[in-house]
């Protein structure tokens, strides 16, 4: 049985009905430091608590996130970027 008193992210996510996940995505068009910071506040604009690191020499950007794949998807080609 669940301790009601846990507060650990496991148990905070169980409570609130979701899970981090963590997203990998290939942004072929993201050329610079300006285009990261783009990407990072597209993705951070539907899930304010993710983490992002958005790399432009190796066009990756890695995610954990509670927000489902597709609405990050759907931020990065909103910011204007390609997801491959």
């Amino acid at each position: 049985m669940l301790d009601r008193h846990t507060t650990s992210p496991s148990y905070t996510n169980f409570i609130r009905g979701c899970q981090t996940v963590k997203l990998q995505f290939n942004v072929p068009n993201m050329a610079c430091g300006s285009c990261a910071k783009a990407i990072t506040k597209a993705i951070q604009s539907v899930d304010q608590k993710a983490s992002v690191e958005a790399d432009p020499k190796t066009k990756q950007v890695a995610i954990e996130t509670d927000t489902s794949e597709s609405a990050i998807r759907d931020a990065i080609k909103n910011a204007g970027y390609a997801v491959a």
